[in-house]
Formats: C-alpha cells, sequence, structure tokens
C-alpha cells in the first residue's frame, strides 16, 4: 500500500486552512500524514496546534525554532525527518493540490515501484 506524507512548514497564515482542507479532501487513507511544521522563531501560538488538529487524524503538528528561520527550509527538514509514509512531498501552506492528485500519485507509485 502506497501511503502519502505532506509537509507543511508554517508560520500560521490564515491560508494554511484552505490547504489543509484541500489535503484532507483528497481523500486520506491509513497511512497518510500531514506534518504540519509551525516555525516557532515567531513567537508561541498556541492556537495553530488545535487549528490543524481539527481538521482529522491524519495531521501532525510539529514545531521547529534553533534561532533558524529560512522561509520554511528548516522547518521541512524537521517534516522530512518525521515521516513515516511510502511518498513525502513538499507543500506550502498556501499551495492546493487538484482533484484526484494522490490518487494519481498512487497509481504512479504501484505501476513504478523501483522509482523513488
Amino acid at each position: 500500500m502506497v501511503t502519502i506524507a505532506v509537509v507543511v512548514p508554517t508560520i500560521g497564515r490564515p491560508s494554511l486552512d484552505v490547504t489543509l482542507r484541500a489535503i484532507r479532501d483528497q481523500g486520506l487513507i491509513d497511512g497518510d500524514e500531514v506534518l504540519v511544521v509551525y516555525d516557532a522563531h515567531w513567537g508561541a501560538m498556541p492556537a495553530l496546534r488545535a487549528r490543524v488538529e481539527a481538521f482529522g487524524p491524519w495531521m501532525r503538528y510539529l514545531e521547529h525554532d534553533h534561532g533558524q528561520s529560512d522561509h520554511g527550509l528548516f522547518q521541512s527538514n524537521v517534516g522530512f525527518a518525521a515521516s513515516t509514509a511510502t511518498l513525502t512531498l513538499a507543500h506550502a501552506d498556501d499551495d492546493l493540490y487538484l482533484p484526484r492528485a494522490f490518487t494519481r500519485l498512487r497509481e504512479v507509485a504501484v505501476q513504478h515501484p523501483s522509482c523513488p
């Protein structure tokens, strides 16, 4: 079974809700995960965890600070390291996927199992 992880670095912008809804609406399956990594360099944002987790059981909230902030690059690395899925995708907190994108990704992954 092909599972998908989506890594979403964020500073908590309002567009994050639209992005998470679009990912959730892809028809996530058991083993899929959405790793939302907050750039804690911008300061505490306690309500963000609840906001992310409200989108469903696939959502995982992580934080990264360590004094490094570079447009989500360090936060993306945290998400990639935490991913347990077959495929791990990078995604911005203001991006959307076309309908059935994950279905198509799963089909291609099954057709070409030797491709990373």
